[in-house]
């Protein structure tokens, strides 16, 4: 009888024992997992506050003001203002060109490239988008066109890179995977 009282007080110790540590892993798991929860909601909220959403914002008015300036020309969609097309326009609408190039179009264009340039350790993935890249080309082209113009020669009025068509979209669907991760942590509904 005293052996099995002894063993069964062994068994309630080692139970006891176990229990804790099955209970102390538990808690180090969930510990983790909503460290990394944590983690990333603040990385999407950094992404979101300094990549994603900047970036949106002056590509979608960098979008709106090329659709006034090309339907006030009456250039129609998808055309604008280049070497090929400078006998239709007049020089008041040459002229008009280059002043938005310069005053409204390079400070917005600017404005994206440090985005793009400065904040990509918030871009997710190895993959820098081949928009992001063909942007970055066809700013190089207009900063080139501005030094052209200045010492007078305004054959070209776009540069040889064209905007990428693509930038628009990979901009608004980075923002919205962001947004939509964000929203899935915050209500606690992630799975890691």
């Amino acid at each position: 009888m005293t052996e099995a009282l002894e063993l069964l007080s062994r068994f309630q110790i080692f139970g006891g024992v176990l229990l804790a540590g099955i209970g102390w892993l538990a808690n180090q798991f969930f510990k983790r997992r909503q460290e990394r929860r944590v983690w990333r909601l603040d990385r999407l909220d950094a992404q979101i506050r300094n990549f994603h959403g900047p970036l949106f914002a002056e590509v979608t008015a960098s979008d709106a003001i090329w659709q006034a300036f090309r339907d006030g020309l009456a250039l129609g969609p998808g055309a604008a203002p280049d070497a090929a097309r400078a006998p239709e326009l007049s020089e008041a609408q040459q002229e008009s060109w280059r002043r938005c190039v310069r005053e409204v179009f390079m400070p917005i264009n600017l404005r994206i490239e440090k985005i793009l340039l400065e904040e990509t350790d918030l871009l997710d993935g190895a993959a820098y988008p081949q928009s992001f890249r063909d942007f970055l080309a066809h700013l190089a082209g207009y900063k080139l066109l501005l030094v052209q113009w200045e010492a007078g020669d305004l054959s070209r009025h776009v540069p040889a890179t064209p905007w990428p068509e693509r930038l628009l979209a990979d901009v608004t669907e980075g923002l919205a995977r962001a947004q939509e991760e964000q929203q899935r942590l915050r209500s606690g509904l992630g799975v890691w």
